[in-house]
């Protein structure tokens, strides 16, 4: 497994127009999961590694998987940055505009991309916008974007330092961060973030970093996949409502 993990360290998964997700570094695999839960497992019987983790999804044991770690390199936009951060369980160190110039790279989504807000759900935009008015806001986004950048660069021009002239950058400016987790912790961020109720945008990163977790950790992703992201939740009301239609499982 560390071959292939060393087939991913440095490579580019592209995100969004100029974002994307690269491992820097990993500690552990499937073996290291099975082995920390072998240890905490009270009854001496034997398991198989599929078998360890697979025990521990199914009891919600998550403790051996605190013991294996990724880094990733991600470059996001700013206001998506902030759906990472939520996540404090991780440790996160991102770029600074206080001792660095920022570059003109901007998260500008196209016509055929922008989303009218959910009537049902404050948090979501769910059906595309009219095409005619939607051209027009992403004209709006571009000129804003491409605008707030020369007024950046006309601050620090006229001897404005860096730490002041950032503050009129927009939330749809990249911005790149190192951000380390453990294996645990991950898993709930994509159980969050890969659901379908999460923002379009950070659920695209979400999927490139599952995607990585996949080829390096493949039992645990085969079994997270099958009790967390394919499994279906019921409420006590609703399991009582299929009771009484005797609707069996």
């Amino acid at each position: 497994m560390q071959d292939q993990g060393e087939t991913f360290l440095g490579k580019k998964l592209h995100v969004l127009d100029h974002g994307f997700v690269r491992l820097v570094d990993y500690m552990g695999s499937d073996s290291t999961v099975a082995h920390y839960a072998s240890l905490g497992r009270a009854h001496t019987t034997t398991l198989s590694e599929e078998e360890s983790i697979k025990e521990c999804f199914r009891l919600n044991q998550l403790f051996p998987f605190e013991q294996s770690c990724l880094v990733f390199q991600i470059r996001l936009p700013i206001y998506v940055m902030g759906q990472l951060v939520r996540h404090r369980t991780a440790k996160l160190n991102s770029f600074s505009a206080r001792y660095a110039k920022v570059e003109d790279y901007f998260h500008e989504p196209k016509a055929e991309e922008l989303r009218m807000q959910s009537s049902s759900n404050k948090q979501v935009g769910t059906d595309l916008l009219n095409t005619e008015i939607a051209e027009t806001c992403s004209q709006s986004i571009h000129k804003l974007s491409r605008w707030g950048y020369q007024e950046y660069l006309s601050l620090l021009d006229r001897g404005v330092c860096r730490e002041q002239a950032r503050t009129i950058l927009p939330q749809n400016m990249y911005t790149t961060i190192f951000w380390k987790i453990d294996l645990r912790n991950l898993f709930h961020f994509l159980r969050l973030r890969l659901h379908t109720d999460a923002q379009k945008e950070i659920r695209l990163y979400a999927e490139k970093i599952g995607f990585v977790l996949s080829q390096l950790f493949p039992l645990c992703w085969k079994h997270f996949h099958e009790v967390y992201l394919s499994r279906i939740s019921l409420s006590c009301s609703e399991l009582a409502l299929l009771k009484r239609l005797n609707v069996s499982f």
